[in-house]
Parts: structure tokens; C-alpha cells; sequence
């Protein structure tokens, strides 16, 4: 009857086995009251694979994350609307921003007036579900240079079918383009 009151929820916490060997165990306790009693239950569960599973996902996410990061090549999403939702630092090199100055503008605040109309065509092919690859177009910076640019673009859907974003890559293909030119001028 002196027993004091069982917190609720679920916590974790380092246990041995009885084979000596140390686990990651849940502890769950619960109280209830039979004919006006306080009585307790205390479930233990071995949660050790568990833990290792989120460990080795949270390692894996974080190797993801760097090579995303780092990449020379520019990845990126926008929302069904066409609004930058994700880019990595690639976009400095190509646009002279940084993501967060980036991130909820326009696809179209970049892109050079002369490729508007196959852009919008291509961004239209997207979302009626084709799959853009080493699509060409140019794109300018924010000191107003010119950058072309192959993009890689697909869209991503929700259970019911509705697009919720796009995401892809990008390559800066400018100077390929300039070495292209020379060669058939010369």
C-alpha cells in the first residue's frame, strides 16, 4: 500500500542478460486497482535489435547526408508548384546563392526568358508523370551569367496519386557547352 506511483509511458535503459551479456530493454509499468487495491504490472521487452536497427539507419542517413551535401552536382526538390523546397550547397557554385536564399522561390526566378516555353513544357511532362533525363536548359545567376544546366527530374506521389514534390539533380554543363561550340567553330 506504500508503494509509490508508477510514472506511465515507456523507458528505455541498459540491462544485462543473464548470460552476462549487456541489452537495451523497454520497461513499461502500469497500475491498476482490483477490488480497491493498487496493483502493478511491469513489462520488459529486449529491444537490443531494435536499437541496432535504428542505429544502423541513423548512421546510413548521415552517409546520405554527406555525399548529398558535398556533391558537385546540384540536388534538389520543389514543391507541385514549382517552388524550391530542398537544394544542397552545389546551388552557390551554379546560382551564387545559398540554399536558404533559394529555398520557397520560383523555378522560374532563374531561368533565361529564351527557354521559358520548353521549360514550362517540360516541368508540365513531369507532373503528368514522365521522367526528365539530361534535360538542357539554361538558368542565370544571380550576377546574371548564364549557366547550362542536364537535369534529372522525377516526381514523387502519396498513397492517393498526388504529387507531393519533385526532386532530381542538376549539372552544370556550361563550360562542355562552350568547349562543343569551339569545336564546331574551328
Amino acid at each position: 500500500k506504500n508503494v509509490p506511483p508508477v510514472a506511465g509511458g515507456e523507458q528505455e535503459t541498459a540491462a544485462l542478460h543473464r548470460n552476462g551479456q549487456p541489452i537495451q530493454v523497454s520497461v513499461r509499468a502500469s497500475e491498476m486497482h482490483i477490488s480497491g487495491e493498487p496493483m502493478y504490472t511491469c513489462l520488459v521487452a529486449d529491444i537490443t535489435q531494435r536499437k541496432q536497427a535504428e542505429e544502423k539507419m541513423l548512421k546510413a542517413e548521415a552517409r546520405y547526408r554527406d555525399l548529398v551535401e558535398t556533391a558537385h552536382d546540384l540536388v534538389w526538390s520543389v514543391d507541385p508548384a514549382g517552388h524550391w523546397t530542398y537544394l544542397n550547397s552545389a546551388c552557390q557554385g551554379i546560382y551564387g546563392y545559398s540554399p536558404q536564399e533559394m529555398i520557397g522561390r520560383h523555378l522560374q526566378d532563374f531561368r533565361a526568358p529564351s527557354h521559358a516555353e520548353k521549360d514550362i513544357q517540360a516541368f508540365q511532362d513531369i507532373l503528368d508523370g514522365q521522367e526528365l533525363v539530361q534535360y538542357e536548359t539554361v538558368h542565370i545567376d544571380r550576377q546574371g551569367n548564364y549557366h547550362h544546366l542536364s537535369f534529372n527530374a522525377k516526381a514523387h506521389q502519396d498513397d492517393s496519386g498526388r504529387i507531393v514534390h519533385i526532386s532530381g539533380t542538376a549539372r552544370d554543363i556550361t563550360e562542355q557547352k562552350a568547349f562543343q561550340k569551339q569545336l564546331a567553330y574551328q
